[in-house]
């Protein structure tokens, strides 16, 4: 540890030193098969100083140099698991493959939300629907609304298809009504009229803007799966 001045993650630590344990129990075990008595290790016990580090998302760590004060004291102990252990202590459903919380779909799902989320344990899209179905909400953390988000995400696109426009008077003002179909599907935050953005509100079957500036001539939107449509107004 002390070659090396970068900080490094204690998780992928004990991983590593787990790692060369099995590498010595394995030689262990063939050399078993050519002699009646061996030495192996059993458990392994280490004492570290280090140095915390936290950025706000990790705790990651940095060892002492010789002499270096004000480090921290870390005692760490490996013993061995059998895999019956391991086999009563792990279900079946946490051994089957999972889609990574990184890969799902990032509308549905932004970095700080799969952050919190993983400081629950929750690493896969897989645990967030097991959680989702058991009504969970805790800390400001609604998995019900993670799930459906997910879920809206995940599914196949569809692409909205406007087939005519009505101007109408509403008030002292002018709006517009845009007829079809899937029009749910168009991103409302995208509406612009002559390239200026307007709001809008949108249904399956409709979809309105209010406050057109007289002589407006485009309509411009972006659909929820990016596709950018343009529909020139008469």
């Amino acid at each position: 540890m002390n070659g090396d001045r970068s900080s490094w993650d204690l998780r992928e630590f004990v991983e590593s030193l787990a790692d060369e344990l099995e590498r010595v129990h394995q030689v262990a075990r063939v050399k078993a098969m050519q002699r009646k008595r061996l030495y192996t290790v059993e458990d392994m016990g280490l004492s570290l100083n280090v140095f915390a580090e936290y950025d706000g998302d990790r705790v990651r760590f940095r060892t002492a140099k010789p002499g270096e004060e004000g480090a921290s004291k870390m005692d760490l102990k490996l013993g061995s698991i059998t895999d019956k252990i391991v086999a009563e202590t792990t279900t079946d459903e946490a051994l089957a493959p999972k889609t990574p919380i990184e890969d799902v779909e990032k509308a549905a799902i932004k970095p700080d939300e799969a952050k919190r989320l993983k400081r629950y344990g929750v690493d896969s899209k897989e645990d967030l629907n097991r959680l989702a179905r058991r009504g969970v909400r805790v800390d400001g953390v609604d998995f019900v609304d993670l799930a459906r988000r997910m879920e809206q995400a995940s599914a196949p696109r569809r692409r909205p298809r406007p087939e005519r426009v009505v101007r109408f008077r509403k008030g002292l003002g002018v709006s517009l009504a845009v007829f079809g179909a899937d029009l749910d599907e168009v991103d409302l935050e995208s509406v612009r009229l002559d390239g200026r953005l307007t709001r809008a509100k949108s249904s399956a079957r409709m979809m309105t803007v209010e406050n057109v500036p007289d002589g407006a001539r485009e309509l411009e939107f972006r659909t929820l799966g990016h596709e950018r449509l343009r529909l020139k107004l008469t």
